[in-house]
């Protein structure tokens, strides 16, 4: 009889080879196109949405990555957003920014009837009004920069606009100082310590082309520009249009403690009209100046605002303020609040009493005497945020004397809406789900001064960010879809994991399964660190509402993802990081939907670091990707921009003192010191153009992997800033589809298939 044992051998060594190495090219998947999230989504964190007080439109300002031009001096931050109108009742989008530019910050007037906005063409910004005959026009004439994330506050009953700005020189396209000049230019960069003292009135040093910043009131009608006040900081303007508050930076005053990156501001009341000013509060610890934190009065007769800092520090402080700017200000009240947060506290109708989040209880305190009382606590959740009207009020249900909070839940898995009684503090439920409301940063939600509707952004671990609308006693409805496409392809299912990390504490993170996962299937694994996953980004769209890093690219390509918990151990960071993240990986593993031959790792930012910090103490990981800033040297680091890094290293990582203090720490904590550990294959993407963090870390990085003959790519991409989110539609695109290869080849897993990318050397440079 013939001998059939080779035979079913090899039918056994096929079985294992394609269970092993293909079995998760499930010929079902459809992958998300590179492409298709490059489009459009709801822009958060930095833009609030706008609706007229009917409750009749609603702006927004939508990403769209694809139309994002080369950096500039203009807010690149922006560049290729636009500002679109929803109808909130069809969910019929209205396109109003002009062809060519970028836009952002929409305002309604006062009176309803135009929005003003901020467009970029590539060589400046300027203000632009849309007018309920469906036309946009340009008001000013001249570009200008615009400060950080300044607002558009209306003023003068809508015939004019307040915004910080400074000028640049339209002749020059990018005003930044360049290494080379003519002789006759003047290329210095001054810098002093300790720092000088400010003052609202002090000149600052400007880069090239440009005049220290300012406010400026802006005639809606003719375009003129008014200097008010020199001044770095977003005008809070009274309910009359009449004055205004805003905040000059104390640059001399030195963080206390363990304020971590706390800046101090003074506060200033001033006229629109004159040059009248008198200081409200000196080197205040506040939020200053991404918005205006500060809120007024429905009366006009206090202003409120909320302070930072240190535990003891954190107050809200009322302040009377008279109509005609007196010399002196009357004693302000003052209450506790103790959680960090950077809203400003909103004004009750009757003008007596703001109301105000403090971790899972909401408050209010009286504007007379300071007195606190608790209205209503939601255990188990963290009170993200207070639906109110306009700026400055709370937002009422009509014919109800309550309030509508928004709440995250600690575990991560739900979302929430609920209505307080602002005098029993009887609490009811509006909705609470699984998924974001306001989305992750929890600030995109606005509602109709006049009327119930309510309109917020939300999305969910599958969905992608749309706008969404509650009111006249119906439940949550989707307004708009932004990505149709993606609506056809089925996602990775969120679930949690939990394990028990190396020092036995219990932990959990957050997981997606492969699209079309089957039980008793082991796959390809990604594993993506950072800190905060399940408290923060449970519902966010991929685990973390990003287009270049979302995580169901991964999911809908075979593979697992894990997202897990990870906390910065003061004093051990790098040890504490492996004894967290690998048991993780363990019971992933050992919950069977993990490969252990074939498991990945990506960091960004601080999550680079942490990359490192595995790659140097493991073994386990058979690729790897880091962005962002590869800090491999906390010493180096530590001196790199000291207004910035100090911080991160002492206090954010955890090593508590400067490197002369405790050098061994320094030491036991930075990869430079354990590289030749490394047995990963390393990619490595970089913004050359990033400025918010230690570029140079990555290159001596780099290098010293070459110097050891590491498997390692360098991708430097030039003028792209620290977030590849931000990128260039073809550097975004190229970085992509390098990274899907990368894993897909290491850990045979799907890529980009069918779709080129620029090859480099990657040795000897």
């Amino acid at each position: 009889m013939r001998d059939r044992r080779p035979f079913v051998l090899l039918i056994v060594v096929l079985f294992i080879v394609s269970n092993v190495f293909g079995s998760d090219r499930n010929t079902r998947l459809e992958p998300i196109p590179v492409d298709s999230l490059f489009g459009m989504t709801v822009m958060e964190e930095t833009q609030w949405p706008a609706m007229t007080s009917d409750g009749k439109w609603v702006a927004f300002t939508l990403e769209d990555r694809r139309h994002r031009r080369l950096p500039s001096h203009s807010t690149t931050l922006f560049d290729g957003c636009r500002v679109v109108i929803a109808d909130t009742s069809s969910g019929k989008l209205t396109e109003v920014t002009p062809p060519g530019y970028s836009a952002w910050m929409p305002s309604w007037s006062p009176d309803n009837s135009r929005l003003a906005f901020f467009a970029d063409d590539g060589t400046g910004t300027y203000l632009w009004l849309w007018g309920a005959s469906g036309q946009s026009k340009r008001v000013t004439s001249r570009p200008v920069r615009v400060l950080g994330l300044t607002e558009i506050r209306w003023i003068m009953h809508g015939s004019a606009v307040v915004i910080a700005i400074s000028d640049i020189d339209a002749n020059r396209p990018n005003p930044s100082p360049s290494p080379t000049g003519s002789p006759e230019q003047l290329t210095v960069q001054v810098r002093i310590s300790p720092p000088q003292m400010a003052d609202a009135s002090s000149k600052s040093t400007s880069r090239a082309g440009e005049t220290e910043p300012r406010l400026t009131r802006v005639d809606v009608n003719t375009g003129e520009m008014t200097d008010i006040t020199a001044a770095y900081g977003v005008a809070a303007v009274a309910p009359d249009g009449s004055r205004f508050v805003y905040a000059s930076h104390r640059s001399d005053i030195n963080r206390k403690g363990g304020a971590q990156y706390q800046q101090y501001w003074d506060l200033w009341l001033a006229s629109v009209n004159t040059n009248r000013r008198v200081r409200l509060a000196e080197a205040a610890p506040l939020g200053f100046p991404f918005s205006a934190r500060v809120s007024w009065s429905p009366d006009g007769r206090y202003v409120a605002y909320r302070t930072l800092g240190l535990p003891e520090e954190r107050k809200i402080v009322i302040i009377p303020v008279a109509s005609d700017i007196a010399n002196a200000i009357p004693r302000a009240a003052q209450c506790d609040a103790g959680s960090r947060v950077h809203e400003a506290p909103l004004w009750d109708e009757d003008s007596t009493r703001v109301i105000f989040a403090n971790d899972d209880s909401v408050r209010e305190c009286s504007a007379t005497d300071g007195g606190v009382r608790t209205l209503a606590t939601v255990k188990g959740f963290r009170i993200t945020q207070i639906v109110k009207r306009g700026y400055d009020s709370i937002w009422s249900p009509a014919r109800k004397k309550a309030v509508w909070i928004l709440a995250r839940s600690t575990a991560g898995s739900t979302d929430a809406i609920y209505e307080v009684d602002l005098g029993t503090g009887a609490m009811q439920t509006i909705y609470e789900g699984q998924r974001t409301i306001g989305g992750i940063s929890a600030n995109q939600i606005c509602a109709s001064s006049h009327g119930d509707i309510v309109v917020f952004s939300s999305e969910s671990a599958t969905d992608p960010p749309d706008l969404w609308r509650l009111g006249n006693g119906q439940g949550p409805t989707q307004l708009t879809t932004l990505n149709p496409a993606l609506s056809q392809i089925e996602m990775g299912k969120r679930e949690f994991l939990e394990w028990t990390t190396a020092e036995g504490q219990k932990s959990r993170g957050l997981v997606l399964l492969p699209a079309g996962y089957e039980p008793g299937r082991r796959y390809p694994m990604i594993v993506w660190v950072y800190s905060h996953a399940t408290d923060i980004l449970a519902n966010g769209f991929g685990l973390n509402s990003e287009q270049f890093y979302n995580l169901q690219m991964f999911a809908t390509r075979g593979y697992v993802v894990l997202f897990p918990d990870v906390t910065w151990n003061p004093g051990t960071v790098m040890r504490g990081i492996a004894d967290q993240v690998l048991p993780a990986i363990d019971q992933a593993v050992k919950s069977g939907i993990a490969d252990p031959g074939r498991i990945g790792v990506i960091g960004h930012s601080s999550g680079a670091y942490d990359v490192l910090a595995l790659l140097v103490q493991s073994d386990r990981f058979h690729a790897a990707l880091l962005s962002g800033g590869a800090v491999y040297d906390f010493a180096s680091t530590f001196a790199g921009k000291m207004n910035f890094t100090p911080d991160w290293v002492m206090k954010q990582m955890g090593l508590g003192v400067p490197p002369w203090r405790a050098p061994q720490v320094y030491v036991d904590n930075s990869p430079v010191y354990h590289l030749d550990r490394i047995t990963t294959p390393l990619l490595m993407l970089e913004g050359l153009g990033d400025d918010a963090w230690n570029v140079t870390q990555s290159e001596y990085l780099f290098s010293a992997l070459n110097f050891l003959g590491k498997q390692v790519e360098y991708r430097g991409y030039a003028g792209e800033e620290h977030a590849p989110e931000w990128w260039t539609a073809a550097n975004k695109r190229d970085a992509e589809v390098r990274m899907l290869n990368w894993f897909s080849e290491y850990l045979h897993g799907v890529g980009a298939e069918n779709e080129s990318t620029a090859k480099i050397q990657t040795a000897g440079h």
